[in-house]
């Protein structure tokens, strides 16, 4: 807190500096004049929230400056000194509504009961008003993201907070999340006022959201700006998005979706904590889908090959962060019930410690979980690994690996025991028998299993009508596909669709 004393009398001023302390008042700074014309001068540059003067000086008595000070500094303390008793000095303190009025030859103990009552005053005061501005500017900065806010209103709250509204200014939202502090407002709104940036800062759930006011002139303070946050809170720093400029406040909601789409950068790179609408963001979407290639490379390749599959396509969904995450997290669901279904197959393969994986429900709570593509990645290469120990201890003919990936990739057809022998060059007893000792399953039941898979997958994770899923699967007819489908599941698959839809 600072005080400005203005004294002309030499002695009296020595007199007050040292006698008083100051710092235990919470003064941390006091200013000297020895006139008003100064004193003035001096408030102008260091604003003071107490003023301690004199009332007759020469060139500008005390009155006179207060009234100029009261102008720029409507919240000051004035306290009056004064050896006169002229009614007017009394009349010129009431004017400016001073804290109190002290007589000459001053009294110490009276002085500080005045200073404490000031310095009281002043904390209050500044308390009430950053309460006040605070709640006007979360007010604000909340009705401009509500999806139904009216824009008469938006703009007249808009200007009754005190923001611009010209053609002169680019407006944008940014979103703050901050681990380890809450409600910053104070110090982001300094950090802004610095640079001539107006803001409106409100609290949500997840962070901060504000709504800033960017001179045209000097748009580079945007990033400025955001630098300053970033090293004051980088500590405690989550993320920090920037959505994209607009050039009227009541299009600001179009910038707060643009930088709350911007949060799920993290997803893709959790090393970033800064992201701004300039980012690059190409998706995936409908361009591949890694399922079907990842379970022809475990039927006929090394788990190594599958591997380095992975690692190439997660950085190429990396390179993409346009992707839809949900959709990357189904993704990688995906590929891990098909990973767990052909484990589940291997002959002797002892899964029970993964048995939380057996249960897809809890599969996918698990997978959609996970923070970052990274974590996902490794999740997918662990059951991979996987495949590598049951490689290491099983016999398995290559025969069957054949017939299953002929299968798999042939689904929707038509599959008869006779096209299978014929695919590996075997009898159908032979090969028949051949399955069922690798397998512990008949063909024809392992046929099943895998269709019912595949409805399964679909009827979680598309709008597909039951008769094209009935044909996708390799159903003969959609009646067939629903009687088989309720006696191996115990439900129909519109009522599966239901309790297990994740997306």
């Amino acid at each position: 807190m600072k005080l400005l004393l203005v004294e002309d009398e030499f002695y009296t001023m020595e007199g007050i500096l040292k006698s008083i302390n100051w710092e235990s008042l919470g003064i941390s700074e006091v200013l000297t004049a020895d006139d008003g014309k100064k004193g003035l001068e001096l408030a102008k540059k260091h604003a003071p929230d107490i003023v301690l003067t004199d009332m007759y000086m020469p060139k500008m008595d005390g009155a006179v400056m207060a009234k100029s000070i009261r102008n720029f500094l409507p919240d000051c303390a004035f306290i009056f000194i004064s050896g006169y008793s002229d009614i007017s000095y009394y009349k010129s303190a009431i004017q400016v509504s001073a804290m109190e009025f002290i007589n000459k030859p001053i009294i110490i103990d009276e002085l500080v009961r005045v200073l404490e009552k000031s310095v009281n005053y002043v904390k209050d005061n500044t308390t009430k008003k950053h309460c006040y501005f605070n709640y006007k500017s979360n007010e604000l900065a909340l009705y401009i993201i509500n999806e139904n806010a009216d824009n008469k209103k938006l703009i007249d709250m808009w200007i009754n907070y005190g923001m611009p509204y010209s053609d002169n200014y680019f407006y944008h939202t940014m979103l703050l999340k901050l681990g380890n502090t809450g409600n910053d407002f104070v110090e982001i709104s300094k950090l802004a006022r610095v640079l001539g940036i107006s803001v409106a800062i409100g609290c949500t759930e997840t962070g901060l959201v504000i709504h800033a006011a960017i001179p045209a002139k000097n748009n580079y303070f945007l990033n400025t700006f955001s630098r300053g946050i970033l090293n004051k809170y980088n500590n405690e720093l989550d993320y920090l998005t920037v959505g994209k400029p607009v050039r009227n406040p009541v299009e600001l909601r179009d910038s707060y979706l643009d930088a709350a789409n911007l949060i799920k950068l993290r997803f893709f790179y959790p090393e970033r904590h800064f992201f701004t609408f300039e980012e690059k963001t190409s998706s995936l979407v409908g361009e591949f889908d890694p399922v079907n290639e990842i379970a022809q490379l475990l039927y006929c390749n090394p788990p190594s090959k599958a591997k380095e599959w992975v690692e190439y396509q997660f950085e190429r969904i990396r390179s993409n962060p346009g992707t839809p995450v949900e959709m990357i997290k189904y993704w990688g669901y995906r590929m891990c019930t098909e990973l767990y279904f052909l484990l589940s197959r291997l002959k002797e393969v002892n899964v029970k410690k993964h048995a939380i994986h057996a249960n897809e429900t809890k599969l996918w709570k698990e997978v959609s979980s996970l923070k970052n593509l990274d974590s996902l990645k490794n999740f997918v290469l662990e059951i991979i690994s996987m495949f590598e120990c049951s490689q290491a201890d099983e016999k398995h003919s290559p025969i069957v690996w054949k017939v299953q990936r002929y299968i798999y990739n042939n689904l929707s057809k038509p599959l008869s025991l006779e096209e299978l022998a014929k695919h590996v060059n075997l009898s159908v007893t032979y090969l028949c028998s051949l399955f069922k000792d690798e397998t512990g399953q008949t063909i024809n039941n392992y046929i099943l299993d895998v269709r019912i898979r595949r409805a399964k997958l679909l009827l979680e994770a598309t709008d597909m009508h039951i008769n094209e899923i009935a044909a996708a699967s390799g159903f003969s007819s959609s009646n067939y596909f629903i009687k088989s489908f309720k006696k191996i599941t115990g439900a129909t698959p519109q009522d599966y669709r239901n309790k297990h839809r994740v997306m």
